[in-house]
């Protein structure tokens, strides 16, 4: 076999191979989590009693490169197949206390839960 041959042979499968993971659900959700595209959003929890907040739920949103968000129903389950639950849990966390951060004065400041 010509060595021309073998070399556009090995590059034609490494740079395949490339493609393949580049396009792989676990690439793309690490590729999320690198480039923080997974977004936390508040819902307020409002009592019925007093009409007054009374906490908030902290949603997760995959930013798509068009604008649109993919659902959690889709990405959470991509996460745990993809080993990456943990990594996407923590990073989450870490949002909403550097979020919550400003707004907490320690004791004597607002409840959450």
């Amino acid at each position: 076999m010509p060595i021309g041959l073998f070399t556009s042979l090995l590059a034609s499968f490494l740079i395949l191979r490339l493609l393949r993971r580049l396009r792989s659900p676990r690439y793309g959700m690490l590729d999320a989590l690198n480039s923080n595209a997974i977004e936390v959003y508040y819902q307020p929890i409002v009592s019925l009693q007093s009409g007054k907040i009374a906490g908030a739920e902290a949603l997760a949103r995959w930013k798509q490169p068009d604008g649109s968000f993919l659902s959690p129903d889709i990405f959470i389950p991509l996460a745990e197949q993809t080993g990456l639950i943990t990594r996407l849990t923590e990073d989450i966390v870490r949002t909403i206390f550097a979020d919550l951060a400003p707004g907490y004065s320690g004791a004597g400041g607002p409840y959450f839960h």
